[in-house]
């Protein structure tokens, strides 16, 4: 689909860009990923901030994904899957 050339003034080949670009287009209207990806970067910033440990935050990280696919294909609704996701908050 892209080439492998560098274009000039990028580091990396079409390939690489040219997929990234299609991905993030692809999940960014979406509001249930732009929900996961904003919680996962709070809890991720937890971890690395050692406000929780990093078992805690993969154990979170793999439950929020699996919610995640749930609520993506209608079994879970949208308001409890980002009521979920905001629990954490005050924490």
């Amino acid at each position: 689909m892209f080439c492998d050339k560098i274009a000039s003034g990028e580091t990396k080949p079409c390939s690489i860009i040219g997929s990234l670009k299609l991905h993030k287009a692809a999940k960014a209207d979406n509001p249930v990923h732009e929900a996961h990806t904003k919680a996962y970067r709070r809890m991720n910033s937890k971890a690395r901030t050692k406000r929780i440990t990093q078992s805690e935050f993969l154990t979170w990280s793999d439950e929020a994904r699996a919610k995640r696919d749930l609520c993506l294909r209608g079994e879970l609704k949208f308001e409890e899957f980002a009521g979920w996701l905001d629990a954490d908050k005050k924490k």
